[in-house]
């Protein structure tokens, strides 16, 4: 490991030095005259209810809180303390951890240096992906708290996911994806804010593995499995309601990216967890601005079912791009099946795709045909004719709306004939469900870098 960086800790904000004044109102009930000429005698201070004392206000500074139980100033004095604790043995990765404690707003958006010490391991491993495999762990300490929190400033014992890469360039590029990820995740508005919770995995921090002398990534643990798993046990249970509320969750989780100028870059089923039937989306790798993607010329990365046609033929990557790849998930979430799970994902597939062939989708086999219209609109070779997740998420509220109010007649038939056709085929013929799980022996769901030699190897 590369020896400590020599710095010195970012000069801590200055404490504001502003009145508090904590109002007592007279036994006798005030008038509105009353009321406003003490308004003009305060005028600077600020009514503080003693129930609300340590709520809206640092029990320390007596500053406004910058987030529920968080006092910005506060913290990052105590990040500016435990400075010279923080000694990863990487002088880039401690200022990435430094840079994410110094510019947070809240107890969610940092990254924390966490000892080997303080991770119990738990032997298996939890899935395999591209970049490398996860294992469980238990985290002794558990996140920080706030120091509002003076008897404990963490939760105590926490499930976690540790990843762990098959190459050093590969951890250092999604702590860096990570990082870009929470500097935008500071400025969400109150609803982005709780979306995010819910929609995208969080990563607590970094810790050293001394068996495999390599770094991990420390994730909160999700237990119940990828969409992709998920589809393949549970789909035949799923009803068209069901199947919306899934699609608009996920589309909510994109729109969170798309509304900040970011790009997922390597979007798919196998990238997506289920937490209680909740969508949630791993895996910031390939996380960057639709500027630097733009900028940057580089192979494409993933998946071969679900990459666009024009980053087959070197096009930088859009947001359109996201939505193609989104598209093949609605195609996985209407049919069950896996796309192009029959034949070999290689050049051969390749080529076809860049030439437009798509999934394959039936009308009248149990799927409204308003959503297999909004399938292949995104499967559009055109980019700029596919719809925005904006314009995706109108369609899919619209008809999940109907659904629950029944207020549309149109939309309602359309589904209720759909979701007849499909119990109909389920109770008719359960052999036809048998190309769910099955799939050609060179069809490959892992990502990976996609150039033409790895392909070559699946024609």
């Amino acid at each position: 490991m590369d020896k400590k960086q020599n710095l010195s800790p970012p000069p801590s904000p200055p404490l504001k030095n502003r009145a508090f004044f904590r109002y007592q109102p007279p036994p006798q009930p005030m008038t509105a005259e009353d009321e406003n000429e003490l308004l003009k005698k305060l005028q600077g201070f600020q009514y503080i209810p003693p129930e609300e004392i340590g709520k809206s206000i640092c029990r320390h500074c007596l500053n406004d809180l910058t987030h529920a139980g968080w006092c910005g100033e506060c913290e990052q004095r105590e990040f500016a303390r435990n400075w010279q604790k923080l000694d990863s043995g990487n002088p880039e990765v401690n200022s990435i951890i430094a840079d994410t404690q110094f510019k947070t707003k809240n107890m969610f958006t940092f990254l924390e240096w966490i000892s080997p010490k303080k991770i119990y391991r738990i032997p298996g491993i939890v899935g395999t992906g591209g970049t490398g495999y996860v294992t469980a762990g238990l985290w002794i300490d558990g996140p920080r708290k706030s120091v509002q929190k003076d008897d404990n400033p963490r939760s105590g014992p926490i499930n976690v996911a540790l990843k762990a890469f098959k190459s050093p360039k590969y951890f250092i590029k999604e702590l860096k994806a990570i990082q870009e990820w929470l500097l935008n995740f500071n400025e969400f508005g109150r609803e982005d804010f709780e979306r995010a919770l819910k929609y995208v995995v969080r990563c607590y921090g970094v810790t050293f593995n001394p068996a495999t002398s390599s770094y991990e990534l420390v994730y909160h643990l999700v237990k119940d499995g990828t969409l992709r798993e998920y589809l393949d046990t549970k789909w035949t249970l799923l009803s068209w309601q069901e199947k919306l509320r899934l699609t608009k969750d996920l589309a909510l989780a994109l729109q969170l990216f798309h509304k900040r100028n970011l790009v997922h870059g390597d979007f798919h089923s196998a990238n997506i967890l289920m937490n209680n039937n909740v969508p949630v989306i791993i895996d910031l790798a390939q996380c960057c601005s639709e500027e630097t993607a733009k900028s940057v010329q580089k192979l494409p990365f993933g998946l071969v079912p679900y990459v666009a046609p024009e980053v087959w033929c070197q096009a930088p990557y859009t947001k359109a791009a996201d939505v193609y790849s989104f598209s093949v998930i609605m195609f996985e979430i209407a049919t069950g099946c896996r796309p192009f799970g029959g034949i070999a994902h290689g050049l051969t597939l390749k080529k076809a795709v860049v030439q437009g062939r798509r999934p394959t989708i039936a009308y009248g086999s149990g799927i409204p045909n308003c959503y297999v219209d909004l399938i292949y609109q995104n499967w559009s070779h055109d980019p700029e004719k596919r719809f925005t997740v904006n314009q995706i998420l109108i369609n899919v509220c619209r008809w999940y709306g109907a659904l629950l109010k029944k207020n549309d007649a149109d939309i309602m038939e359309d589904f209720y004939k759909a979701e007849s056709r499909r119990v109909k085929i389920l109770a008719e013929d359960e052999q036809s469900l048998l190309h769910v799980l099955g799939g050609h022996p060179q069809a490959t769901y892992t990502s990976r870098l996609l150039d033409d030699s790895t392909l070559r190897k699946q024609v």
